[in-house]
């Protein structure tokens, strides 16, 4: 990770994030601030991170460029948006306001007030569609998006790119893992779980471990990697797979007994976004392959476990 006398005069680097009471964004709030990075984080309503860390809130632009001013960062992580495939595709107007305009505007201020500033955007897998090549797809690969959110996230990409600012895109596919917080997916599972309903087994997926990520793109920061890249674990699974790999850990056994729910066929319809069969990120940097590897969704059950079931299990070491 980056050393606090990296930063002119010896003090600690500045990381500003924006949606650091998001899943991601939090997540990686959480692990700068851990390193002794000096970390601000905004986003719309404020709160907290799991971590404890405060979070601003930031509502407007002009909010945005007063803090920008206060305390000029020398990285802006930008982890906002709107990352649910069917709301988007339900409002497009609101996705593209979420996940291209905002983003316009921050880099217009950006410009403005501090343009030596890095920012790292976090994308997604989405920016990709069919045809997925057997080892993934490479960060120089062309995206072909097939839903709204992926093309909204493809123009965010293409609208960095163009603005001149020093900056680096990073690709993601579903994060799970950071377990204290409200919007865990697998804690959504969990509840939809002990309420009896299904697990939807709707195709393999690459569960990616959202703590890793943010300890790997501190890794990058640190060593002023630039560009995209793409950071995945290489394992595949269902949600209904990672599900039955969590309930093989709880002991005894929850009381309910979970029911394989197949994914809807057919094209999308009713507002909900077209998704892929299968697509998995690969990678061509050198600099993501020497990054301590990923925990598998297998380890992830395990640590769910502990979290959900109450059980004892090994924690492994921070990356």
């Amino acid at each position: 990770m980056m050393r606090p006398e990296t930063r002119q005069g010896g003090s600690a680097p500045r990381v500003c994030v924006a949606g650091a009471s998001g899943y991601a964004g939090s997540a990686c709030a959480d692990a700068f601030a851990a390193a002794g990075w000096q970390v601000s984080g905004f986003s719309r309503r404020g709160g907290a991170t799991p971590g404890g860390l405060p979070v601003m809130a930031c509502a407007d632009g002009r909010a945005f460029h007063d803090l920008l001013q206060r305390t000029p960062p020398d990285v802006l992580l930008v982890a906002t948006g709107i990352a649910e495939l069917d709301a988007c595709e339900r409002d497009p107007a609101l996705s593209q306001q979420a996940n291209v305009d905002t983003l316009d505007e921050w880099i217009a201020t950006v410009r403005t007030v501090c343009p030596s500033v890095r920012v790292v955007l976090l994308s997604s897998i989405y920016v990709f569609g069919e045809q997925c090549p057997p080892a993934g797809f490479c960060e120089s690969d062309a995206p072909q998006p097939l839903s709204v959110y992926g093309r909204h996230k493809w123009q965010a990409e293409q609208r960095l790119q163009a603005s001149g600012l020093r900056h680096l895109i990073v690709r993601l596919p579903w994060l799970i893992g950071n377990t204290a917080h409200p919007a865990d997916p697998v804690r959504q599972l969990w509840r939809k779980f002990q309420q009896g309903e299904s697990a939807v087994d709707d195709g393999l997926r690459f569960p990616t471990d959202a703590r890793w990520v943010a300890h790997s793109l501190a890794g990058l920061m640190c060593a002023g990697v630039e560009g995209v890249v793409h950071l995945s674990a290489v394992g595949a699974g269902s949600r209904f797979d990672l599900m039955a790999g969590l309930l093989a850990h709880c002991t005894p056994a929850p009381v309910s007994s979970l029911r394989r729910q197949p994914a809807l066929a057919g094209p999308a319809a009713n507002g909900r976004a077209p998704r892929p069969e299968y697509l998995r990120l690969g990678t061509c940097r050198p600099e993501v392959r020497d990054l301590p590897a990923c925990p598998s969704w297998q380890q992830l059950a395990e640590r769910y476990a502990a979290s959900l079931c109450g059980q004892s299990v090994r924690e492994e070491q921070p990356l």
